[in-house]
């Protein structure tokens, strides 16, 4: 996962209750935008899928069964405030199909905090990576071939400033994807 959740925190920070400072950091709204999606054999390899895989539907399924889903999600973040958000710490969980996908932190300790200015929209992306089998149990994973729904879901917490007042939001976003 990468650097650009670091911003997609500081929104998400707005979105949700404050531990400490005003209700004027709701006023960040947050959406899960495109999400770029594939199935891929064990080396990384895109697996093309659709009708046509049925011909082949054993070789097909054991390298489904030993893939991965890797996925890009697209957050945009717009900070409706008259004044900036700096995110100290993020911390966040994606999931796919209610199945946890993995974790991150943002910003790095060594980095320093993210600044979301008043008013200025922002964009960043997530990069998501998982055993298909996680999500879909083998007997399930036929439905792939004519085509299935995955819902994404980043969970989390934002611990930041806000005018210099310490505040904490948590935030949750999702969206489906239908595959292929």
């Amino acid at each position: 996962m990468t650097l650009a959740l670091g911003l997609m925190s500081v929104l998400l920070m707005a979105g949700g209750g404050a531990v400490m400072g005003t209700g004027a950091l709701d006023r960040v709204e947050v959406e899960m935008g495109d999400i770029d999606m594939a199935f891929t054999d064990k080396k990384g390899e895109e697996l093309k899928l659709g009708p046509s895989t049925v011909l082949d539907p054993a070789g097909t399924l054991d390298d489904l069964k030993r893939g991965y889903i890797k996925a890009t999600l697209d957050i945009d973040v717009r900070n409706l405030n008259k004044f900036g958000v700096d995110a100290e710490q993020v911390d966040y969980k994606v999931y796919v199909n209610d199945k946890y996908a993995g974790k991150g932190t943002f910003p790095e300790a060594s980095k320093a905090p993210i600044h979301l200015p008043a008013g200025e929209p922002y964009s960043t992306k997530i990069d998501v990576k998982l055993p298909t089998k996680k999500v879909f149990k083998t007997k399930d994973m036929k439905k792939i071939f004519k085509g299935t729904e995955l819902e994404f879901k980043v969970t989390g917490t934002a611990r930041g400033k806000a005018m210099g007042l310490p505040v904490e939001r948590e935030f949750s976003v999702k969206k489906t994807r239908k595959y292929p």
